[in-house]
């Protein structure tokens, strides 16, 4: 990737599945802007759209790598209180003391960032550290992992459920007993989670 253009069409296509409009959406930055920029109709992106990457939280976007495509595309994870839990997805009751910055070997594409939203799952809550994967092929689903999803103005975390009711639609657990029916073209986004981070 030689061009920042192309490093901002990466982030899209990794974090968004190519849509265009989520990613704007996210950053606060108008779609014409967007689509200006992957089309090549915009030569360079505005110092105020690579600033909106680079401070967006959630992505964690190295500023120097976008810039010039140097190091590492994503920030590293910063823990400054030793009053953590690094929990492993397969091991939910885990105790592992985790101070400074967090390495997971033989990891490729996780994504660290601090989920705020609605959690269908106890183990996890809103501000909890989160570690996905980009889930792309909706049929290669792990129904006993915990999965991020993004549908329009809400972050969710859930199971899915094995229901083949409806082609498209997905079917996940609820605090309630009955299961929640999401229409796939509502969905921007699905990670499988497989690390998280919670206070003590």
């Amino acid at each position: 990737m030689k061009s920042i253009n192309e490093r901002i069409q990466f982030i899209i296509s990794d974090r968004f599945r190519n849509d265009l409009k989520a990613f704007a959406k996210e950053v606060n930055v108008g779609y014409t802007t967007v689509y200006d920029i992957v089309s090549g109709r915009q030569s360079l992106p505005s110092c105020k759209t690579i600033q909106a990457i680079g401070s967006n939280e959630k992505l964690s976007i190295d500023l120097n790598w976008l810039i010039s495509g140097l190091g590492e595309m994503y920030k590293p994870t910063k823990i400054f209180s030793d009053n953590i839990t690094l929990c492993y997805a397969d091991n939910p009751t885990c105790n592992c003391k985790v101070i400074g910055h967090v390495s997971i070997e033989n990891v490729n594409a996780l994504h660290f960032f601090k989920f705020y939203g609605t959690s269908y799952l106890e183990e996890i809550k809103t501000g909890d550290m989160i570690g996905v994967n980009n889930i792309v092929n909706i049929d290669k689903i792990d129904f006993n992992k915990a999965h991020f999803i993004s549908i329009q103005d809400n972050d969710t975390i859930t199971r899915f459920l094995p229901i083949n009711t409806k082609s498209d639609t997905l079917y996940s657990i609820s605090l309630s007993a009955h299961s929640i029916e999401i229409p796939i073209n509502q969905i921007s986004g699905i990670y499988q989670i497989d690390y998280w981070i919670k206070s003590l």
